[in-house]
Protein backbone atom coordinates (compact mmCIF):
# COMPACT_ATOMS: atom_id res chain seq x y z
CA UNK A 1 0.00 0.00 0.00
CA UNK A 2 2.56 2.20 0.95
CA UNK A 3 4.44 1.54 -2.20
CA UNK A 4 1.55 2.78 -4.31
CA UNK A 5 0.63 5.62 -2.52
CA UNK A 6 4.68 6.91 -3.14
CA UNK A 7 4.48 5.93 -6.49
CA UNK A 8 0.66 8.07 -7.03
CA UNK A 9 2.35 11.10 -5.50
CA UNK A 10 5.16 10.89 -7.10
CA UNK A 11 2.96 10.32 -10.69
CA UNK A 12 1.69 14.33 -10.02
CA UNK A 13 4.65 15.86 -8.94
CA UNK A 14 5.72 18.63 -11.70
CA UNK A 15 8.33 16.45 -13.78
CA UNK A 16 10.43 20.32 -14.34
CA UNK A 17 11.18 23.27 -13.06
CA UNK A 18 10.77 26.24 -14.91
CA UNK A 19 13.57 27.23 -17.00
CA UNK A 20 15.45 29.56 -19.58
CA UNK A 21 15.16 27.25 -22.90
CA UNK A 22 18.34 26.75 -24.99
CA UNK A 23 18.70 29.74 -26.99
CA UNK A 24 20.88 29.84 -30.39
CA UNK A 25 22.90 32.59 -31.30
CA UNK A 26 26.33 33.48 -32.32
CA UNK A 27 29.13 33.57 -30.34
CA UNK A 28 32.27 36.05 -30.66
CA UNK A 29 35.59 34.26 -31.68
CA UNK A 30 37.60 34.84 -28.83
CA UNK A 31 41.08 35.87 -30.76
CA UNK A 32 38.31 39.01 -31.78
CA UNK A 33 37.92 39.87 -28.44
CA UNK A 34 39.35 43.14 -27.57
CA UNK A 35 41.81 44.77 -25.39
CA UNK A 36 43.88 41.60 -23.82
CA UNK A 37 43.86 38.97 -21.06
CA UNK A 38 41.84 40.74 -17.98
CA UNK A 39 39.68 39.27 -15.39
CA UNK A 40 36.12 40.28 -15.18
CA UNK A 41 33.38 40.37 -12.51
CA UNK A 42 29.84 41.07 -12.86
CA UNK A 43 26.28 40.26 -11.17
CA UNK A 44 23.80 39.00 -13.55
CA UNK A 45 19.68 38.56 -13.76
CA UNK A 46 18.11 36.85 -15.77
CA UNK A 47 13.99 37.14 -16.05
CA UNK A 48 11.55 35.24 -18.08
CA UNK A 49 7.69 34.50 -17.43
CA UNK A 50 8.29 31.93 -14.79
CA UNK A 51 12.14 32.23 -14.16
CA UNK A 52 13.88 34.94 -12.03
CA UNK A 53 17.39 33.90 -10.64
CA UNK A 54 20.49 36.21 -9.90
CA UNK A 55 24.14 35.37 -10.18
CA UNK A 56 27.54 35.98 -9.92
CA UNK A 57 30.32 35.58 -12.47
CA UNK A 58 33.82 35.48 -13.18
CA UNK A 59 35.51 35.57 -16.55
CA UNK A 60 38.68 35.14 -17.04
CA UNK A 61 40.50 35.62 -20.52
CA UNK A 62 44.36 34.56 -21.13
CA UNK A 63 44.89 34.29 -25.57
CA UNK A 64 42.28 33.00 -26.99
CA UNK A 65 41.00 30.53 -24.17
CA UNK A 66 38.17 32.90 -21.94
CA UNK A 67 36.70 30.53 -18.96
CA UNK A 68 33.27 31.96 -17.53
CA UNK A 69 31.80 30.38 -14.13
CA UNK A 70 28.43 31.26 -12.67
CA UNK A 71 28.28 30.98 -9.07
CA UNK A 72 24.26 30.77 -7.70
CA UNK A 73 23.00 32.99 -4.50
CA UNK A 74 24.59 30.50 -1.59
CA UNK A 75 28.01 30.49 -3.69
CA UNK A 76 27.83 27.11 -5.34
CA UNK A 77 28.95 26.53 -8.56
CA UNK A 78 26.24 26.73 -11.01
CA UNK A 79 27.47 26.78 -14.36
CA UNK A 80 30.78 26.76 -16.17
CA UNK A 81 32.04 27.18 -20.07
CA UNK A 82 35.28 27.85 -21.33
CA UNK A 83 35.86 28.76 -25.00
CA UNK A 84 38.73 28.56 -27.15
CA UNK A 85 38.44 30.24 -30.38
CA UNK A 86 34.24 29.29 -30.90
CA UNK A 87 34.34 25.94 -29.92
CA UNK A 88 33.29 25.36 -26.18
CA UNK A 89 33.02 23.02 -23.28
CA UNK A 90 30.34 23.87 -20.74
CA UNK A 91 29.05 22.26 -17.63
CA UNK A 92 25.95 22.53 -15.10
CA UNK A 93 26.68 20.83 -11.76
CA UNK A 94 23.36 21.74 -10.92
CA UNK A 95 21.72 19.85 -13.92
CA UNK A 96 18.13 21.14 -14.97
CA UNK A 97 17.92 22.33 -11.20
CA UNK A 98 19.78 26.00 -12.29
CA UNK A 99 17.18 27.81 -14.98
CA UNK A 100 19.39 28.54 -17.26
CA UNK A 101 22.24 27.08 -18.86
CA UNK A 102 25.87 27.80 -19.75
CA UNK A 103 25.88 28.48 -23.33
CA UNK A 104 22.86 30.98 -22.89
CA UNK A 105 24.66 33.16 -20.58
CA UNK A 106 27.94 32.92 -22.51
CA UNK A 107 25.24 34.18 -25.40
CA UNK A 108 23.87 36.83 -24.27
CA UNK A 109 27.40 38.14 -22.62
CA UNK A 110 28.74 38.11 -26.01
CA UNK A 111 25.99 39.87 -27.24
CA UNK A 112 26.17 42.45 -24.99
CA UNK A 113 29.66 43.35 -25.54
CA UNK A 114 30.30 42.55 -22.03
CA UNK A 115 33.92 41.49 -22.42
CA UNK A 116 35.46 44.96 -23.46
CA UNK A 117 36.88 46.71 -21.52
CA UNK A 118 34.66 50.09 -22.18
CA UNK A 119 31.41 47.76 -21.80
CA UNK A 120 28.87 49.91 -19.94
CA UNK A 121 28.60 49.55 -16.16
CA UNK A 122 24.79 48.45 -16.61
CA UNK A 123 23.46 46.40 -19.33
CA UNK A 124 20.31 44.25 -20.76
CA UNK A 125 20.15 41.72 -23.27
CA UNK A 126 16.24 40.91 -24.69
CA UNK A 127 16.76 37.68 -26.29
CA UNK A 128 12.83 38.18 -27.92
CA UNK A 129 12.62 35.20 -30.17
CA UNK A 130 13.91 33.34 -26.72
CA UNK A 131 11.59 34.46 -23.94
CA UNK A 132 14.04 36.24 -21.82
CA UNK A 133 16.56 39.22 -20.77
CA UNK A 134 19.78 39.37 -19.25
CA UNK A 135 20.41 42.51 -17.09
CA UNK A 136 24.20 42.79 -16.29
CA UNK A 137 26.30 44.78 -13.59
CA UNK A 138 29.58 45.35 -13.61
CA UNK A 139 31.54 44.53 -10.49
CA UNK A 140 34.96 45.05 -11.64
CA UNK A 141 37.34 44.46 -14.66
CA UNK A 142 40.88 44.36 -14.84
CA UNK A 143 43.76 43.47 -17.02
CA UNK A 144 45.94 41.00 -16.84
CA UNK A 145 49.38 41.11 -17.64
CA UNK A 146 50.91 38.89 -20.60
Amino acid sequence: MATASFALACATLPLGLPRVPDCPGALVDTRALPDGDFVLRERIRVAAPDVDTALDVVVERHGERLVLVGFDAFGARALSVVQTGVDTDAEAPMGRAFPIGPLNLLRDAHAAGRFAADADERDSVHRAGCGHTTHFVRVERRALPR
